[in-house]
């Protein structure tokens, strides 16, 4: 029969007492918490985020309130655990009980910006270090910033003003001009690129041939000519002096200021929409100045008075003549290159029309356009 002996530690101390020696378990340092911000915050990723958003979303590209519930329980899903319906709702501009891919992007910059308005300490544009550390844990618990409170009230900050909607036209022509780019050096269309750039190649060297050369040493001669003579005038003169005023006088304005400082924050990660409507309520601006005038005035007194100068005659015939002898002898490569363009463009467009996140930014142009 084994037995177990038991052994218990006595420690005598001065005075006759007595205890047991007890030793603590050590504890493991706590776990740090996910990254909830990588690729959704800092930095943003829109081309993942994207492409979980359309997995989310399913065939249709909106996402439901079902759809979001469904894909928040799933690894490296577009819903994190830090989003709630209720607040990606908000971004539903059409109301139609659904979010498609440009409503999730503006929800995605706006959460963005909050996250670093609130954590951001050193105002560097990136969380690091306790500020990172900081974010996660929050965010892990689901609690997102509240928005900043704004103080700065605009007659036209309501909804739909035709300023939002002047901005909002030009955010997703900008979009839509980006989709197009890419399309156009996609595989798809490479072959009738590849036609395009080597029909562009042939037409540029004929424009080098000899008869053509010839040609331009008159026109070229006599367009500097009347460029001199413009820059010599009286009314030339005064417009470079009210060009400068007005120039002074718009870098000036708050608008300018604060367009530029929308422009730096979109290039750092900034809110585009929040870029556009700088952008267009400072070109609003600047036409209203009155140095804007008079710059315009000044502007037309001196192509007038160029085009009364001797020298824009001459210009005028000598242009003519290039003109004739150039037409005649790059017809055929201007025509090939011109068919390559329309092929490779209509090729572009056609893949267009089939993008999903295209398709939808040509909806909501014609809602927007449909108000107006």
């Amino acid at each position: 029969m084994n037995r177990r002996l038991t052994i218990v530690l006595i420690v005598l101390l001065p005075g006759g007492g007595a205890v047991a020696k007890y030793t603590p378990r050590s504890k493991s340092p706590p776990k740090p918490p996910p990254d909830l911000c990588k690729d959704t915050i800092d930095p943003y990723r829109p081309s993942i985020q994207k492409s979980r958003f359309f997995q989310a979303a399913g065939a249709d590209n909106e996402l439901t309130e079902a759809e979001f519930n469904a894909n928040k329980a799933k690894p490296n899903s577009f819903v994190r655990r830090f989003d709630s319906w209720r607040a990606l709702s908000a971004f539903d501009k059409d109301s139609n009980k659904s979010i498609d891919w440009l409503e999730a992007d503006a929800y995605r910059y706006a959460i963005r910006k909050r996250v670093l308005a609130a954590y951001d300490t050193n105002a560097d544009g990136k969380l690091s270090g306790g500020e990172r550390t900081k974010a996660n844990t929050d965010l892990a618990r689901g609690r997102v910033p509240a928005p900043p409170k704004s103080t700065h009230k605009s007659p036209k900050a309501h909804s739909g003003s035709g300023t939002d909607n002047e901005a909002e036209r030009s955010r997703l022509k900008a979009q839509l001009d980006a989709i197009r780019k890419k399309l156009y050096h996609s595989p798809a269309v490479a072959k009738l690129r590849g036609a395009c750039e080597a029909a562009e190649r042939t037409y540029e060297k004929a424009k080098e041939a000899p008869g053509i050369v010839e040609a331009r040493k008159p026109y070229d001669a006599a367009r500097q000519a009347y460029e001199k003579a413009r820059e010599n005038t009286p009314e030339a003169r005064m417009y470079e002096k009210l060009k400068k005023a007005y120039y002074d006088a718009y870098h000036n304005m708050p608008e300018y200021k604060a367009y530029r400082a929308a422009r730096d924050a979109l290039n750092h990660g900034g809110n585009r929409a929040a870029y556009e409507r700088a952008k267009s309520i400072y070109e609003a601006r600047r036409v209203k100045i009155p140095e804007y005038a008079d710059y315009k005035t000044a502007r037309e007194a001196r192509e007038k008075a160029a085009a009364a100068t001797g020298e824009y005659k001459d210009l005028q015939d000598a242009e003519k003549a290039y003109r004739q002898v150039y037409e005649n002898l790059l017809t055929r490569e201007r025509k090939v290159r011109d068919d390559a363009r329309q092929a490779r463009d209509a090729k572009v467009e056609q893949l267009l029309k089939v993008d999903p996140t295209a398709r939808t930014i040509c909806k909501r142009l014609k809602k927007i356009e449909a108000k107006h």
